[in-house]
């Protein structure tokens, strides 16, 4: 058996790490579910059914978003389905499991909300595994770190195609992920979270807002001519999500003439209308607000 980097050989059959991370990633989550399902009062083996139908089509989604941004990679239905060369999408894998589990709530008359509540908290676990599958292949980097003092791991990697460090992205995406698994699932403040719905609106916008910023440092985004395809949607998920807490919790005036500039500052800047700096200095408000809503609607959540 040989072992490199990037795969370990048996019998001259090459097995991509990757791939073995993003398999942990997902037991890992299946696991997390099953646990989190009872807390729910959920049935245990609801969040083995969900991933049956989830995985498949949350693995064949993130391929497809992938194809369909870098279509010039591919020149045959064999291309597509050649996965040794890579390209799998998140967003793809997020919103095409989401469809897959709202036909099987629909189907099985099970509450897709709550469905929801359990299993995309444990997502950010199989995502925070999986980004380490980013390391080993050398990719999903950031900008050149030009500061000496800066060239070191968590900061930045060595990438051996640049011969330089670069920001270390994918390791600040999987310690974000591996912060919302624990907030939602693990810490005290789980208990927040287990109101209808709390849960997936606090993996929405945890995930929305980091990815909207990581985002915009990453040299191997996937564009809609101009635009970075998954910080745009990353912000309209996060506006969207701040408005509906802020409206649940009955703020006003004030407060939704704020979201709106923010969100407006936000998407502009995405859709690169607007300076980058008007994303980072209008970001954080959304977050804010976000968090301010969260509390409001969910401060009578009981344990």
């Amino acid at each position: 058996m040989s072992i490199t980097r990037r795969y370990f050989a048996v019998n001259g059959f090459p097995i991509y790490w990757y791939g073995v991370l993003i398999a942990l990633g997902a037991f890992l989550a299946v696991f997390c579910a099953q646990k989190r399902a009872k807390r729910l009062g959920l049935k245990q083996d609801a969040a083995l059914d969900v991933a049956l139908a989830v995985l498949p089509a949350g693995f064949v989604g993130a391929r497809l978003y992938f194809v369909l941004m870098k279509p010039e990679l591919f020149h045959s239905f064999l291309d597509v389905l050649d996965l040794r060369s890579g390209g799998l999408a998140v967003y793809g894998g997020v919103l095409a499991g989401a469809l897959a589990g709202y036909v099987y709530a629909r189907v099985r008359r099970r509450d897709f909300i709550r469905l929801c509540d359990m299993a995309l908290p444990c997502v950010a676990l199989a995502q925070a595994v999986g980004r380490w599958g980013n390391f080993l292949n050398q990719e999903a980097y950031g900008a050149a770190v030009s500061a000496a003092w800066l060239r070191f791991f968590p900061v930045s990697v060595y990438i051996s195609e640049t011969g330089a460090y670069q920001a270390a992205a994918f390791f600040y995406e999987s310690a974000w992920c591996f912060l919302i698994w624990l907030v939602i699932c693990v810490l005290p403040s789980r208990r927040r979270f287990d109101a209808r719905g709390a849960g997936t609106l606090g993996y929405a916008a945890m995930y929305a807002f980091e990815r909207c910023a990581v985002e915009g440092i990453r040299l191997d985004s996937l564009y809609i001519g101009p635009v970075r395809a998954s910080q745009l949607l990353s912000a309209l998920v996060l506006a969207s999500v701040c408005l509906h807490l802020l409206l649940r919790a009955g703020k006003k005036a004030p407060a939704l003439c704020l979201w709106a500039a923010s969100a407006l500052a936000v998407v502009l800047s995405c859709l690169t209308l607007l300076p980058v700096w008007c994303l980072y200095a209008f970001l954080p408000v959304q977050g804010i607000l976000t968090l301010a809503g969260f509390i409001s609607v969910y401060s009578k959540a009981e344990t």
